[in-house]
């Protein structure tokens, strides 16, 4: 071989391989591959759920500006719905995903239903502080929280927001009314809250489906142009999304450490010197702040 006919093959390697090497990792490199939908709980909690949100009547919406007797009535004609809703907390709850374009045209009315659904709960507990009844009231909220934490089960990153709603709807009420609680409310709302942060979704399990939606709907080398145009734009989404749903992680761990330690100052007539007094007897274990894996302290 002479030396320009080498040279030549060099320049087009040099040029040429580069090419191929990019047009690989586009068609074969860096996604999942697509994996057998498992299948779905039976009965499915979530089913139950947009079942119950469907059957509720008037407007749950207006909630906070009702008067007393409007809000009765709006509880007392929801109570079928409501009741059915908490029959869920009993079985395992996933959102019934589907990974095709279509979905989210029909999965909205879902999520109005749980929307609906979340402010009748909320109601309730308002109806039960009027009527001056804290202990109801806080169960309402509680309520709220587990069906929030729940609601976005299995589901992409659209269904966990929806929850962490739910869920700070909870958590914002709840707060507010804590110190209206005796220590026996106290003390098992908070046993509540952890047992619900002990089984919280992780964030990757979310990641994980909103990946295998991609790889789907868009298999192949279309799908790697596509998330290299809009990487920075779905990356910088997604940085927000992880931020909200660890912030609500965050807000609800506080209110499970503010509970306990209320209900330790009822019981011992001071409060605790540090979050280490209310471990085990209140709390099972220190809470670990989401975002940094450091425990986490008293609230001031």
């Amino acid at each position: 071989m002479s030396d320009s006919t080498r040279n030549r093959i060099i320049l087009v390697l040099i040029f040429v391989l580069p090419f191929a090497f990019f047009f690989a990792l586009l068609e074969f490199g860096n996604h999942p591959a697509p994996l057998a939908d498992s299948p779905m709980p039976n009965p499915n909690g979530y089913d139950t759920f947009v079942n119950a949100g469907e059957l509720l009547q008037g407007q749950a919406g207006l909630y906070e500006t009702m008067s007393e007797l409007e809000l009765a009535s709006l509880v007392a004609s929801n109570s079928e719905a409501l009741a059915i809703m908490r029959s869920a907390f009993s079985n395992e709850c996933r959102v019934p995903v589907q990974y095709s374009v279509g979905y989210w045209q029909n999965h909205t009315k879902d999520l109005i239903a749980l929307r609906n659904l979340a402010q009748t709960l909320a109601a309730e507990g308002r109806l039960a502080e009027l009527e001056n009844r804290p202990d109801d009231a806080a169960k309402s909220y509680l309520d709220a929280i587990h069906f929030g934490s729940e609601s976005g089960r299995g589901g992409f990153v659209a269904d966990v927001m929806i929850g962490d709603t739910i869920e700070s709807l909870g958590t914002e009420r709840l707060q507010n009314l804590s110190s209206e609680l005796d220590a026996k409310s106290c003390r098992e709302t908070a046993a509540a809250l952890e047992s619900f942060e002990t089984n919280r979704p992780a964030w990757a399990d979310v990641m994980e489906q909103e990946d295998i939606m991609r790889s789907r709907v868009n298999p192949g080398l279309k799908n790697y142009i596509t998330y290299l145009w809009k990487h920075k734009q779905v990356a910088e989404t997604t940085r927000k999304a992880e931020n909200a749903f660890q912030g609500q992680e965050a807000k609800t761990r506080r209110l499970m450490i503010q509970l306990a330690a209320r209900a330790y100052d009822l019981e011992k007539g001071h409060p605790p010197a540090s979050i280490s007094d209310l471990v085990p007897d209140y709390l099972k274990a220190i809470p670990r702040d989401p975002s940094t894996g450091a425990k986490m302290a008293l609230p001031p």
